[in-house]
């Protein structure tokens, strides 16, 4: 086997991230002239699965920003970068590579990683279809941190109150850690020209939805994917809800209501330039209010009715409420912050172990509630059977 290897590990073709593994005794010497940290430098020393960020680059050229890994298998040194998915990216920091010693290695990502326990080989799998970078590094880490941390709860002298709180903990952030990998759905409602698609091309950053100051301009929705503090995002623009003899444009109305039963997060408009609205509520006045954002728009415009009075009658989503002018970008940093709050993918999950997988959770949770009193050997099965050990 050549002494330095170079892969990549995610699927062919462009990407949201690209994963490159140089594996071998030159590993990190060959890492150390194509990638540079922002701080410190890479050393197999004392880094095992720690994370850096840096520059990848060609000599003095900047190919992109990324995610330096140091690790090892067997002694065999192993740096792994996480980059922009670009193919162009890729190709670049591969050949770089290849130009300061490595050979090119076609092996397949599982070949490749060697996954050492069925938690690792998860992250794998969840990894190659990682949407964002935040989403890639938190799958890393995971790989490293949640069977180390399970390991150390399976050791003899572990409190059993203290690794009661550790699972019950781990348990608590598996929705949270879903959504990360899985991503979340915000959908966008309200009456026809309130601002739907302005809005929405700003949430994507860049126009991907028709403008116009005629009604009915969305005669379907529009779906794009984007990010929101790291998180995966299906954003949707649907049509505007109003009183239609169109049977199509009726057809859509009604597809948009179902798409936002089911969304995670609903962005419900309301034009505040306009007449007062017969109600505050979306077209489905079923939907779970605890979900809806409700948004006055076109706060650059002179006001035609007072919110203060209009949610008088409804005090349930008083807090809710909030002025924006997708025009202008007026309010939209504190629509994005209530975008990040109600998506609650909070920082613990980039540096805390969390269950992440179905299986995972549901084997931790049938413990949890079958037994009162944990015991040690009960956890030592746990932590194999999480494992595959």
């Amino acid at each position: 086997m050549p002494q330095t290897t170079v892969s990549i590990l995610t699927p062919p073709g462009a990407g949201a991230i690209g994963v490159i593994r140089l594996q071998g005794v030159d590993a990190v010497r060959v890492a150390a002239r194509v990638f540079l940290p922002k701080t410190g430098s890479l050393s197999a020393v004392n880094e095992d699965g720690r994370l850096r960020f840096g520059r990848v680059v060609d000599g003095e050229e900047i190919l992109d920003e990324g995610i330096g890994c140091v690790s090892s298998s067997g002694g065999t040194p192993i740096v792994d970068l996480c980059v922009h998915g670009g193919t162009r990216v890729i190709e670049r920091v591969l050949s770089t590579a290849e130009k300061h010693g490595a050979t090119p290695c076609s092996l397949c990502a599982v070949e490749v990683w060697g996954a050492s326990s069925l938690i690792e080989q998860e992250a794998l799998d969840d990894l190659v279809a990682a949407k964002t970078s935040r989403t890639a590094r938190f799958l890393i880490r995971q790989r490293v941190l949640l069977p180390r941390t399970l390991r150390a709860l399976a050791t003899p002298d572990a409190p059993m109150d203290l690794v009661r709180n550790e699972l019950n903990r781990m348990l608590a952030g598996y929705s949270a850690a879903r959504r990360m990998i899985d991503g979340v759905t915000i959908v966008i409602v309200g009456p026809t020209n309130s601002g739907k698609s302005t809005l929405f091309n700003r949430l994507v950053g860049r126009p991907a939805a028709i403008v116009s100051d005629i009604e009915g301009t969305t005669r379907d929705w529009v779906t794009e994917n984007a990010e929101i503090d790291g998180v995966p995002v299906t954003l949707i623009d649907t049509a505007g809800q109003r009183a239609t003899d169109d049977l199509l444009e009726e057809l859509a109305i009604a597809g948009g209501a179902d798409i936002a039963r089911r969304a995670d997060v609903i962005i419900s408009m309301l034009d505040c330039s306009q007449s007062t609205p017969e109600s505050i509520f979306p077209g489905d006045a079923h939907l779970d209010v605890t979900r809806i954002l409700f948004v006055a728009s076109k706060s650059d415009l002179a006001p035609a009715w007072d919110i203060e009075e209009l949610v008088k009658h409804h005090p349930a989503v008083k807090r809710q409420f909030l002025r924006i002018s997708a025009a202008t970008g007026d309010g939209m940093d504190e629509l994005t912050a209530r975008l990040v709050h109600e998506i609650d993918c909070n920082s613990d999950l980039d540096h805390l172990p969390v269950f992440f997988t179905d299986r995972q959770a549901i084997g931790v949770e049938k413990i949890l509630n079958a037994v009162g009193n944990i015991e040690n050997r009960l956890v030592q099965g746990l932590v194999a059977e999480l494992l595959g050990v």
